[in-house]
């Protein structure tokens, strides 16, 4: 298996995705408040690349047991019924459509829509993905959400974690820049708070007043599944 990691997801293309597996990481905030709402009995999510189109899809449905959520420039959007803390989403969520944008999450899920299959990683179930993918034949492509079209740290380290732990199977094949980013997480998984405080996101949304949802995204390992993007929606597909 050949796994190589996309640095922000401006960078993608579908002939880059096409025929692999795609592992999407936005760990501030999109793809933790994903896994922690399906961890919180969420029905299901529906990403979407836009306000309007989110808008859209929510005046559409035939049932209102459907809620807005996500952000813009950190904030919750006016007129949306939740923000983009996981920790709003552990609660009066269950059985509940949510349908989801954000800055770069969101969009990263839409790039890679070409992919065989699409899973959601973050670090609070990074290790139930590695057991997930080995389990598949397929190439692996790992998508960092990043800033627009700027490296994002945390992202990067997440995928580190991922390509630690696959980086234990003698058939795993990376080129330099994913060993690169496997030694940044082992060499600072013991204080990835500290290492990561060192990056624009962290800083952002430290300064925004998020310290708790920073803090809380950085958990390791706590919710065993992991989310599958199909036909629109995200759904748990794997459980340990």
């Amino acid at each position: 298996m050949k796994v190589e990691v996309v640095q922000f997801n401006r960078n993608l293309s579908p002939d880059i995705v096409k025929g692999k597996i795609a592992i999407v990481i936005d760990v501030f905030r999109a793809t933790s408040v994903i896994v922690t709402a399906l961890a919180h009995s969420a029905k299901e999510i529906i990403p979407t690349s836009t306000i309007d189109e989110a808008l859209e899809i929510f005046n559409g449905l035939e049932t209102k047991n459907c809620l807005l959520g996500g952000e813009r420039d950190m904030f919750q959007i006016d007129g949306f019924h939740m923000d983009n803390s996981p920790l709003s989403y552990m609660k009066n969520i269950e059985e509940k459509t949510i349908i989801f944008t954000t800055s770069n999450g969101t969009p990263a899920i839409h790039f890679c829509k070409q992919a065989t299959k699409i899973f959601l990683a973050s670090f609070l179930n990074a290790i139930y993905v590695v057991t997930a993918l080995l389990k598949q034949k397929n190439d692996v492509i790992i998508v960092c959400a990043g800033m627009g079209e700027k490296y994002s740290l945390e992202d990067a380290c997440c995928a580190g974690k991922l390509l630690s732990c696959l980086s234990k199977h003698n058939d795993i094949k990376f080129n330099d820049f994913e060993w690169s980013l496997k030694n940044m997480y082992e060499q600072n998984k013991d204080n990835l708070s500290e290492f990561l405080s060192n990056g624009s996101a962290f800083s952002k949304l430290f300064k925004g007043g998020f310290e708790a949802d920073l803090q809380f995204c950085l958990q390791e390992n706590i919710y065993p599944f992991v989310p599958e993007y199909n036909d629109g929606k995200i759904l748990t597909a794997i459980r340990k």
